[in-house]
């Protein structure tokens, strides 16, 4: 087994943040990605549902995911990963929310989005040690490695959905670097014994258009992991042609389910059932579960009406549409046979109060903590059917 200290490449750890988060902290210059060989594997172009492999039973997706992402504070390094803080938000979340599965984030970073150069440097010390402490608690880990850039930040409007290279050459260098990253990734999360492992999230420009090259990253990472795979994809590039080669279907499911500021729970109901018939489809076509890899709501006034918008200072706090978001969904998706689960954006190991972002995305210690307490201990279509 190759230890941390053996490895050939550094690794990335920095705080879950979304597109447009107001991170004041940069990151130290981290060391080039450089490819110690080359990492081949063989492609499938399987129809859906048909010649793709059947998952090995360790590979399966299992069950329903009661989960949460996993972050902490960047102004608060007392209570960091790998903390006594940190050992207390896992007993908190596991024995007041009912939570069973975290997903935690080590990252990379790229200069710009038209740029094929990724970075990352160590930081997997303490987040081994939030792992092993999920692990001794009976909570399930998966493993969702992101790319960050100051570009994110800047006013651009620039976030992952925006990566895109110059030319072709460039796109072959870049998935060369975004390969050689992720397998690292991949590795250590095979060694720390975690259970599911996300390949890539939201890379609108080259889900699609490359799907080729992204069949042989997942072909990479099946050499060193093998739990469950899947990709974590926004809603506009769920037709990915490539999940026949993962073994659930990960969604980001930030969805309108509001037309205005004032939305009643039965409409907001009906827009989840809307969502749920199309997906219900994208089920049964690949013949595999659907896990929302990212669920949340802000708690700030239309937070249902754009669920993806990151808050800021102008924002009118509204705790009661975030309850009233996340009760709508826990009154519909219990029915799901599909369903695997979901993954709450998002809970922190201490909330910084003057980040407006960080502050209202959090539903710990919120009216919305309770709804989804109980929301987690309803009985869900796939928990009866994995019986």
């Amino acid at each position: 087994m190759t230890t941390t200290s053996q490895r050939p490449l550094i690794l990335c750890l920095t705080v879950v943040c979304l597109a447009g988060c107001n991170r004041t902290e940069r990151p130290a210059d981290p060391k080039p990605v450089s490819r110690a060989s080359s990492i081949a594997g063989a492609e499938s172009h399987a129809e859906p549902g048909a010649a793709a492999q059947l998952p090995s039973d360790a590979q399966r997706w299992k069950g329903v995911a009661r989960g949460v992402a996993w972050d902490a504070n960047w102004g608060d390094r007392s209570n960091w990963y790998g903390s006594e803080g940190a050992k207390k938000g896992l007993d908190k979340i596991k024995g007041d929310i009912g939570v069973d599965w975290i997903a935690v984030t080590p990252f990379s970073y790229q200069n710009s989005v038209n740029e094929p150069g990724i970075r990352f440097r160590d930081g997997w010390d303490k987040l081994e040690a939030d792992v092993k402490n999920a692990h001794d608690r009976g909570i399930k880990v998966m493993v969702k490695p992101h790319i960050w850039s100051n570009q994110f930040w800047d006013g651009s409007n620039n976030w992952r959905g925006t990566i895109r290279m110059k030319s072709e050459e460039d796109w072959a260098t870049w998935f060369e670097n975004y390969e050689a990253w992720i397998v690292v990734e991949a590795q250590t999360a095979q060694e720390l014994g975690a259970d599911a492992f996300c390949v890539g999230l939201e890379y609108l420009e080259s889900s699609r258009a490359h799907a080729d090259k992204w069949r042989k990253v997942i072909a990479a990472v099946r050499k060193v992991y093998h739990g469950p795979l899947t990709y974590a994809a926004h809603e506009s590039e769920a037709d990915l042609p490539f999940w026949d080669d993962l073994d659930f279907i990960g969604i980001n499911a930030y969805f309108k389910i509001a037309k205005d500021t004032e939305p009643t729970d039965a409409y907001m109901k009906e827009r989840w059932q809307e969502r749920a018939v199309e997906l219900a489809k994208m089920s049964e076509k690949w013949g595999k579960p659907i896990v929302f890899t990212e669920v949340g709501f802000a708690s700030v006034d239309g937070c249902a009406k754009a669920p993806w918008a990151w808050p800021s200072e102008r924002d009118t706090e509204d705790l009661e549409e975030q309850a009233a978001a996340y009760r709508s969904l826990f009154a519909v998706a219990p029915n799901w046979e599909w369903f695997g689960g979901m993954f709450i954006w998002k809970y922190k190991i201490t909330v910084p109060q003057s980040n407006a972002a960080e502050r209202h995305y959090v539903f710990q210690d919120k009216p919305a903590q309770a709804v989804i307490a109980a929301g987690f201990k309803q009985r869900f279509a796939a928990d009866v059917k994995n019986q």
